[in-house]
């Protein structure tokens, strides 16, 4: 095996969301760029130069569908995971996979069949319009995102300093006593129900609420030499996930990924 340069990374995710733009047109899908996807194709015209993930919102329904129509069309040679087709995955959003590369999980995480080169792709949810409900709302789903993540590790890792580490392994053997499978079934059983009432704000339950409005309409936008959709109210969501989102940040708080991915060659 070889492993990807960053800059051939990008050039695999990117081929993924070029892939997922045209299933989602041509099957009236409806999906939108967001977080730094967004902010790549607004303030870069394409990835932000430090960045190296793909980040989509989609309603839940065509979330779903989107899922069986990659499982069923092995020839487009993605892999899907996702707790819908994947008992065994360990993320709350759906990863869209480069099946001829791998990425190599930290020794510390439980390997993951088919995990090459992923974009992320999120179930976009109502969430409360009461503000107090919305941050309980947001605090458990958090509690729950957090429970799946220690759950996860096949054994607790070092922190910086003491008491980080006595909290990540107070963390580690308090989820272990949990099932991450059933956590995930949980999270996506009770968002799915609450997204039935359609309200005033939408967003991934543990992320940034958006103004439901923002959503209600797309444009395209140009993103590495191609147009994907994204929401047409770009200026409100960006505000609301990043602040003052045109300003480059200081050089310390530019953090790559760092994604060890390797071709299968």
């Amino acid at each position: 095996m070889r492993k990807l340069s960053l800059k051939e990374y990008k050039e695999r995710i990117l081929g993924i969301l070029v892939k997922v733009d045209r299933i989602c047109r041509e099957n009236s899908f409806n999906y939108m760029i967001c977080y730094g996807t967004l902010l790549g194709a607004v303030r870069h015209k394409g990835f932000i130069p430090w960045d190296d993930d793909i980040d989509i919102l989609m309603p839940r329904d065509d979330y779903y569908k989107l899922g069986e129509y990659i499982i069923n069309h092995p020839e487009l040679d993605l892999n899907y995971i996702d707790i819908s087709n994947r008992k065994d995955t360990i993320y709350y959003c759906a990863k869209v996979c480069d099946a001829h590369t791998i990425i190599t999980q930290a020794a510390h995480f439980r390997p993951l069949e088919g995990y090459g080169a992923f974009i992320d792709i999120f179930p976009l949810d109502y969430l409360p319009d009461d503000e107090e409900k919305r941050k309980n709302y947001k605090a458990r789903a958090l509690y729950m995102q957090r429970l799946v993540e220690h759950s996860s590790h096949l054994r607790p890792y070092k922190g910086k300093g003491f008491k980080q580490t006595l909290l990540i392994y107070i963390g580690f053997y308090y989820a272990h006593l949990f099932d991450t499978r059933k956590i995930l079934e949980k999270m996506h059983r009770d968002f799915q129900e609450n997204d039935h009432i359609q309200t005033n704000w939408v967003g991934v339950p543990f992320g940034t609420a958006f103004h439901a409005a923002s959503f209600t309409r797309r444009a395209e936008y140009s993103f590495e030499g191609y147009r994907f959709f994204g929401p047409a109210d770009f200026d409100n969501v960006l505000k609301m996930a990043y602040g003052d989102y045109m300003t480059i940040p200081p050089v310390e708080k530019q953090i790559t990924h760092a994604v060890e991915c390797y071709a299968k060659e």
